[in-house]
């Protein structure tokens, strides 16, 4: 009888001998693991990638479209107002009326684009208008419903902006709001 423990074992259905592949095999797993531990070695210390962000790319290309440098690029301001605007009762005081007065400058990244905003300056007064008319009393009367109103007005105002003007704009065409007066009543 043959023993099944022998090193040339046989197969039992085709009465040949298995051939004994595992020096093959490991070193196989040797040689694909050190390619892992080269490969990991190589671009960890070796190969320096370049800072690539889709956010920086826009950046450039909107610099090179406009022909700027952000060392050169003075700001300027639309300057809107004074406009009062009703502001909606709060859910206290039903019956009291309240009008926010209020004058903003943005300031607006591109000089070159300045005249071209002014044209639009109408539906710049309608977005704020909206916006505006949805706010209560006590959302505005404290110091960060104002700077929520801000950022809010800047964003609306941005997205508006790009598209009468079918520009795409890294950080807007307007970096900031500023409240030249802000008296709510």
């Amino acid at each position: 009888m043959l023993s099944l423990m022998s090193s040339d074992s046989i197969d039992p259905i085709l009465h040949k001998p298995q051939k004994d592949f595992s020096p093959l095999v490991s070193l196989l797993h040797t040689f694909s693991l050190l390619g892992v531990l080269g490969i990991w070695f190589y671009t960890e210390f070796f190969f320096q990638r370049p800072k690539f962000t889709e956010i920086e790319e826009r950046k450039i290309l909107f610099q090179e479209i406009h022909h700027l440098k952000e060392e050169n690029v003075k700001p300027e301001y639309l300057e809107i107002g004074p406009l009062t605007v009703p502001i909606a009762a709060s859910k206290t005081s039903q019956k009291k009326t309240h009008s926010l007065t209020l004058e903003i400058a943005l300031e607006i990244q591109n000089p070159n684009l300045l005249p071209e905003c002014q044209t639009w300056t109408p539906l710049i007064l309608d977005e704020i208008n909206s916006i505006l008319s949805e706010k209560y009393f006590h959302e505005l009367n404290h110091p960060y419903g104002k700077y929520a109103l801000g950022l809010q007005l800047t964003d609306a105002i941005n997205q508006l902006m790009e598209k009468k003007l079918n520009l795409f704009l890294p950080d807007g065409l307007f970096s900031e709001l500023f409240f030249n007066q802000f008296l709510l009543i």
